[in-house]
């Protein structure tokens, strides 16, 4: 499903991994769609409580903008984000962090929709709600770096001209501060030499509305993922 933005501190790919379950698409009646699994998937972001004792380390936000939205067959939109980030240390030296995304998609006529690739009718946008939380290993290194408060505002280098060529093979996508489909801030506050960051956990749910109401819905991890609609103008 083409919600992916990712992570932005890791510049984590999350367009649905092979295999995710598909529900049905939506039309251009825009249907509503029961995203239960979806506000479910949330709720269990907060079931495993960060550890007692686990020190703030990190807790800003910042607004992207032209952020190409990755499909299962291509980029199909941009995105304005405006992320709000928390990471935790714990008192045995891993790491947990929480982001909260709230913004707006954009899609135009002859795009290939999010997670079917049904060619766009005609240009819209609409709300996207995404929330992901993880536990990882690596080493907090900020150096000098803002720890707190309004850190920006960032450009991806997405455009409508790439958008519209469809389909991966033919696409750049983000090319400047993203690092494929996520914003590439992670090695300024993070060791990112390899093996590091160690995902020991990760979980997002994500919500794209249409026409004022849900049109694509999408929840994942490690343990799979699932989504259900598309967003069809």
């Amino acid at each position: 499903m083409g919600l992916m933005v990712l992570a932005a501190f890791f510049g984590l790919a999350l367009a649905p991994a092979a295999g995710a379950t598909p529900g049905p698409a939506n039309s251009s009646q825009n249907v509503a769609l029961d995203c239960t699994p979806t506000l479910g998937q949330v709720a269990q972001l907060y079931e495993s409580p960060v550890p007692a004792g686990s020190e703030v380390i990190l807790h800003v936000s910042f607004l992207d903008t032209n952020v190409e939205d990755a499909g299962n067959v291509g980029y199909w939109a941009l995105d304005t984000l405006f992320f709000t980030d928390t990471f935790w240390q714990a008192p045995d030296g891993s790491i947990y962090f929480h982001l909260s995304i709230v913004g707006t998609w954009t899609t135009y006529a002859g795009a290939l929709s999010p997670n079917y690739g049904v060619t766009e009718p005609k240009t819209g946008s609409g709300l996207l709600l995404q929330e992901f939380s993880g536990h990882i290993i690596t080493t907090f290194q900020p150096g000098s770096r803002p720890t707190s408060g309004f850190i920006g505002v960032f450009n991806a280098g997405g455009s409508k001209a790439d958008v519209l060529l469809g389909m991966y093979s033919l696409q750049q996508g983000n090319n400047a501060f993203y690092d494929s489909d996520g914003g590439d801030i992670g090695p300024l506050y993070f060791d990112f030499t390899p093996p590091y960051p160690i995902f020991l956990s990760f979980e997002t749910s994500q919500i794209y509305f249409w026409d004022g109401v849900p049109a694509d819905c999408f929840a994942g991890g490690f343990a799979g993922t699932v989504f259900l609609g598309d967003v069809v103008t």
